[in-house]
């Protein structure tokens, strides 16, 4: 795995994925118990990274979740549990490739008045670097490219997508119940 930074990017390279990861700036929280968050974020990032690499090598597919309006799906790493979940900027609600047949051109209108599709990725990556010292829980989250063979997109030689690359965190409900 090639680890490159530059300021505060980091980009991380494998086999299947290109990722780049802007590192938050110092927070109270971790600098009160000696530790940098920056440091303790790319370190977080690089081993889930790792994970989702192991994952693919052991054979275990890109899974799209059973609820949502949007392609959202699970990576699975070593021991078959999730790691990560991915959403592709194509696959978002009323976007071309939406796998959940809300589809449509870049720039339509979805079913939050004021959003519209391609944005929804983007907005994910500033909920992670606006929540300052982890106050609301928000994952870490980076924008990223992940080629595996399972992605059916046209004309695409390896098939890959641009998308949202989130830590997973288990609860209890899907994100839109939680309102």
């Amino acid at each position: 795995m090639k680890k490159q930074s530059e300021q505060r990017i980091a980009t991380y390279e494998t086999k299947n994925i290109n990722a780049n990861f802007l590192s938050l700036p110092e927070c109270k929280c971790c600098l009160n118990k000696g530790e940098s968050s920056a440091c303790k974020a790319r370190l977080s990032y690089s081993a889930t990274i790792a994970q989702i690499e192991r994952g693919f090598d052991k054979g275990y597919c890109p899974k799209l979740t059973d609820d949502g309006t949007s392609g959202c799906y699970m990576l699975r790493g070593n021991s078959r549990k999730p790691v990560a979940i991915f959403k592709p900027i194509d696959e978002e609600q009323f976007a071309p490739n939406n796998p959940r047949d809300f589809s449509g051109p870049f720039g339509s209108s979805t079913f939050r008045p004021g959003i519209v599709s391609g944005e929804s990725t983007i907005r994910e990556i500033a909920a992670y670097l606006l929540d300052h010292g982890h106050f609301s829980g928000v994952p870490m989250t980076s924008m990223a490219a992940i080629s595996h063979e399972s992605f059916k997109l046209a004309n695409l030689t390896p098939p890959s997508d641009t998308l949202s690359l989130s830590s997973f965190n288990s609860s209890e409900a899907a994100g839109q119940s939680i309102y």
